[in-house]
């Protein structure tokens, strides 16, 4: 009888502390940003679109929900979203940029010493080398920077002419970025 009163004992406490735990996840929230109104792709966001709300944190256990109105005010919906909907950082992301009519835009990557100092807008040149030919490429803008571990992907906007003489290039990394 005592074995039976120790057991029963023990699994109330296994009980009460399984729905204490429950519990308190239940009444601890997270804070979330939600579309105030309707926003349509390519939207530029402000701060009147959106609200934020206090959510329970069980409720959606998933990362790259928004959860301040500065973290993406001021980006672009690169997908649209209904009045009550949650925004993910996902959904949102910096305009996107069309090349003017005879202008095209190419990614290269360097290595990072290669770009200091380097920052959107940027007027650069690539100077080439190979086997049988070394000379400066001058005309591209730099519109896009992103660091990938050791390396910067560097997004460039010039002539498709300029573009295309750069190509043969790229396989063999023999080029240099040249701040002007």
């Amino acid at each position: 009888v005592k074995k039976t009163i120790k057991i029963a004992i023990i699994a109330g406490i296994v009980f009460a502390l399984t729905v204490f735990l429950f519990l308190e996840g239940q009444t601890q929230t997270r804070q979330v940003v939600v579309a105030a109104q309707d926003i349509a792709v390519g939207t530029l966001i402000s701060a009147g679109m959106l609200r934020t709300e206090r959510i329970p944190a069980a409720a959606f256990q998933v990362e790259g929900l928004a959860e301040t109105k500065e973290s993406i005010v001021g980006q672009t919906a690169t997908i649209g979203r209904v009045a009550g909907d949650l925004v993910p950082l996902a959904a949102v992301g910096r305009e996107r940029k069309l090349p003017q009519p005879g202008k095209g835009f190419l990614t290269i990557t360097v290595p990072m010493p290669e770009t200091a100092g380097v920052v959107v807008g940027d007027a650069v040149a690539i100077a080439v080398f190979g086997m049988d030919v070394s000379r400066l490429l001058d005309g591209f803008t730099v519109v896009g920077l992103s660091n990938a571990e050791r390396d910067v992907n560097v997004v460039l906007e010039a002539d498709v002419e300029l573009l295309l003489e750069l190509v043969p290039f790229l396989s063999t990394r023999s080029f240099k970025v040249v701040r002007r």
